[in-house]
């Protein structure tokens, strides 16, 4: 009984590695992304606005 089980768990194990759906799991081609730097880019600039208040409201306390 204990030899059967053993064989069993041997060609389960052997099933499960050999099997071709582990090539679903391999990385993705990286030669997509690396043609260039990142830095690189001719990205669009990026659109930022920097607001200062020193007015005087901002001591103001919210509640009331």
């Amino acid at each position: 009984m204990k030899r059967w089980n053993f064989v069993l768990i041997l060609i389960v194990f052997a099933v499960l590695l050999f099997s071709p759906k582990q090539t679903l799991a391999a990385e993705p081609a990286i030669a997509n992304y690396t043609h260039y730097p990142i830095f690189q880019v001719n990205a669009v600039e990026p659109n930022i606005l920097i607001m200062l208040d020193n007015s005087g409201s901002m001591n103001f306390n919210a509640y009331g």
